[in-house]
């Protein structure tokens, strides 16, 4: 099990890396200004503006850039090698914990927005009436190495003995959310959604 720390990075056990020559520029800007590279500050605010709106609590926010006592980082540091970011958080429902991380782009501060944008666009399956937060969350509990794989319906983020018809707009939901080319995409994500439909298919009576 991962201990997180704000500094060095912690990496979530059996989360998937980018490779480093796969890693890309984001589009994500400043609030305020368009052309700006997004900041540190513009960046966090964002995610922890989402974390407040999801209900988290205890919220950890591990990089490669260090951070003086007050959790904010020291100025003029050089860009880490590793930009990866990784949060770790508790939400009321889930006791064992949640994470979510990401190391697409190339840099620390696009990947603490992607993971802001992808709780923002999780916080909206409430809206779509196919499952809850919960549900969407459950996929993303910290696991210890060796935990079993995760089943079929929490992957999907629905009850076990839902409507066929429910379990398909669930699929297709989170398949488009989580698609690699969407900012809020996650490859390995899209292949877990993509095998658990599959493993459902298989349930289903011929």
């Amino acid at each position: 099990m991962n201990n997180p720390t704000p500094y060095p990075l912690v990496w979530p056990t059996g989360w998937p890396r980018t490779r480093s020559g796969d890693r890309e520029r984001a589009r994500f800007r400043n609030a305020r200004a368009v052309d700006d590279q997004l900041s540190m500050t513009d960046a966090t605010s964002r995610l922890f503006r989402e974390c407040r709106l999801l209900g988290a609590a205890n919220v950890i926010v591990s990089t490669n850039v260090a951070v003086r006592r007050d959790g904010l980082p020291y100025a003029r540091q050089r860009t880490p090698e590793d930009p990866g970011a990784a949060v770790y958080f508790k939400l009321e429902s889930v006791p064992e914990g949640l994470v979510l991380a990401c190391d697409r782009w190339l840099r620390v501060e696009d990947n603490i927005a992607a993971v802001a944008a992808h709780i923002g666009a999780l916080r909206g399956i409430d809206r779509w009436g196919v499952g809850s937060v919960r549900q969407a969350f459950a996929g993303y509990k910290r696991l210890a190495a060796g935990d079993a794989p995760t089943p079929w319906w929490e992957v999907l983020g629905i009850d076990r003995q839902a409507p066929a018809v429910a379990v398909k707009q669930a699929y297709k939901e989170l398949a488009k959310l989580h698609h690699p080319d969407r900012e809020t995409g996650n490859l390995e994500r899209f292949q877990a959604i993509s095998q658990a439909w599959q493993e459902y298919q298989k349930t289903r009576p011929s």
